[in-house]
């Protein structure tokens, strides 16, 4: 097999996980209103609908466990086993959630059901992603990583997309009055599907070069996580903050929104999920351009755009979504999609250009989950409670200004890396597309 069609197929590899993990939390997140009536039922439909996003924001919190367990074997024993092993368990425990009895039939044992299953999924999501990430950076030249990084990540995106699809052709060939029994079952056992694709493809993967390269030489770490926080704390901080606008801006695009205007600016829902899947396209569409912006001028700069698009624009486009007039609800969130495509388009490459090979898996996994916890699990969660609370149905915008910031300061961190870091510059691996086109060129994905 000839390199070219190795790579491809290394990539198609990645992102394949992407869909499975994130078409979940898609589903989940568009029949929230549905699944919080079912599991957790209420007089106030908001109680119903907070407990909802509580079990999807919940989950989130063993997200960081996974990342310790995969990110530790992915360093130790390979990223192809890893891949498989997180793949098969995602697809079955999201399977089962479509088969779960609901509280009108097994009583308290069904919401425990649920927030079990919750928290496995979440176990073998906190190794996927970065595994990607980590893959998808082995398989690729240094001037093509931001490209083939974007690939990966806009396989959750299309994912998201895909979710979308299948909820709307569920809302309209299931009868309304039959939603609640078996409707919003659908599109959780079309993940076994989607699972046996990917387990096929999986398996099919030849390991990462870089990993078998390290282990013929003997520079495998016993222990990489501890590795990673004992000489590279720095970068481990980097990719908290980096995540920190990525799950804000997928979380709030891509879950949050669809709920937003149909439960606070009065849409059907219909044309939620219409929205949700426009702004998701529009997504996908930006995201390779900025990949290949990133390997030209450098990743800093991109991502430096977007979250200061992010933090100005958050407020107004809230404003769109809540006008009540349909074609400015969708420009609004299509423009958002936009400015968490740049971000995204770009990211995948970046983080784990912070490490060097033998850590970068575990190293990478534990910040991130670490961060999408806190970040991305809990947006709905937060955002609900900004307007209950407040009274104003424009205060989830404050929420992804505050990821902008944070993650705005991470950039500067990175940008002044020199200066901040003065007495730990061991800590970081050589950042080969970081800032320029050109810097440390020769630095290939097994540095």
């Amino acid at each position: 097999m000839n390199q070219e069609k190795m790579t491809a197929q290394s990539i198609l590899g990645a992102t394949i996980g992407g869909v499975i993990e994130w078409y979940d939390f898609a589903c989940y997140g568009y029949f929230a209103v549905t699944i919080g009536n079912l599991f957790f039922p209420s007089s106030d439909p908001t109680i119903s609908l907070l407990l909802s996003f509580l079990t999807f924001g919940m989950s989130f919190f063993m997200r960081p466990v996974g990342g310790i367990i995969f990110g530790s074997l992915g360093d130790r024993i390979g990223r192809k086993p890893v891949f498989a092993m997180t793949v098969l368990f995602m697809t079955a425990f999201t399977f089962l959630i479509g088969v779960l009895p609901t509280y009108s039939q097994v009583g308290i044992l069904a919401p425990i059901l649920l927030i079990l299953l919750r928290l496995l999924q979440a176990v073998s999501a906190g190794g996927e992603l970065t595994g990607a990430f980590t893959y998808a950076l082995e398989h690729s030249k240094p001037t093509r990583r931001g490209l083939n990084g974007a690939f990966v990540e806009a396989g959750g995106s299309m994912a998201y997309f895909l979710g979308t699809i299948v909820a709307l052709i569920v809302n309209a060939v299931v009868p309304a009055d039959q939603m609640d029994t078996y409707g919003w079952r659908i599109p959780f056992w079309f993940a076994g599907v989607l699972g046996i694709v990917g387990i096929i493809i999986r398996m099919r993967l030849h390991e990462s070069p870089v990993f078998e390269k390290m282990k013929s030489k003997g520079e495998l770490k016993h222990s990489p996580i501890k590795e990673a926080f004992k000489s590279h704390k720095w970068a481990m901080v980097f990719v908290f903050g980096l995540a920190c606008f990525q799950n804000v801006g997928v979380y709030m695009e891509n879950t949050y929104f669809a709920n937003y205007l149909s439960t606070v600016a009065g849409f059907s829902s219909s044309i939620s999920l219409i929205s949700t899947a426009l702004a998701i396209v529009t997504t996908i569409c930006v995201m390779p351009f900025f990949g290949i912006l990133s390997d030209r001028i450098g990743r800093v700069k991109v991502l430096t755009l977007s979250t200061v698009l992010g933090l100005v624009a958050a407020y107004p486009i809230f404003l769109g979504l809540s006008s009540k007039i349909v074609a400015l609800a969708i420009i609004s969130h299509m423009f958002f999609g936009i400015i968490v495509g740049i971000f995204i388009g770009t990211v995948p490459a970046t983080m784990p250009e912070l490490f060097p090979a033998n850590v970068r898996y575990g190293g990478m996994s534990v910040p991130y989950n670490i961060s999408v916890s806190i970040f991305g699990g809990l947006a709905p969660t937060f955002s609900t409670l900004f307007i209950k609370y407040t009274g104003n149905p424009l205060s989830p915008a404050y929420y992804i200004m505050i990821g902008a910031v944070i993650t705005g300061l991470t950039l500067f961190g990175i940008a002044m890396k020199d200066g901040l870091v003065t007495s730990h510059k061991k800590e970081l691996a050589p950042k080969s597309m970081l800032f320029k086109k050109g810097a440390n060129q020769t630095t290939s994905g097994n540095s």
